[in-house]
């Protein structure tokens, strides 16, 4: 018998919701595009540029980067902060957001032990 996973269903049928509760707040498919090109631009500029850039950036740097960029598009988007300032532009500060918490998220590498594969020092 194949067992699936509990979480997996859980996981489409929230998508499902938020998709339907999606459709009924943007009216037409232009927003929607714009909903969906502000969450992959916030979400995808900075960290594969980074990425590119820096030979030291990882896994880390881009989570942080996705994290912030989508948390300051939703504030800025959804809450009335940036209703009277045209610089308040969600999806630039979202970006600016992403670039901020991907240069100030610590780089740490695993330090090397000097020790071989059998505990001992190397050659």
């Amino acid at each position: 018998e194949i067992y699936q996973c509990d979480w997996s269903s859980d996981v489409c049928s929230s998508d499902l919701v938020a998709g339907v509760l999606l459709s009924i707040y943007l009216a037409t498919v232009i927003g929607a595009l714009r909903v969906f090109y502000s969450v992959l631009g916030v979400s995808l500029f900075v960290p594969v540029l980074g990425g590119l850039a820096s030979a030291r950036a990882g896994a880390r740097n881009a989570f942080a980067a996705i994290v912030a960029g989508i948390a300051t598009l939703c504030l800025v988007g959804l809450t009335p902060i940036g209703d009277g300032n045209p610089w308040l532009d969600p999806t630039l500060t979202g970006i600016i957001a992403s670039a901020v918490a991907f240069a100030l998220t610590p780089v740490t590498r695993p330090q090397a032990s000097g020790l071989g594969p059998q505990g001992g020092s190397r050659p």
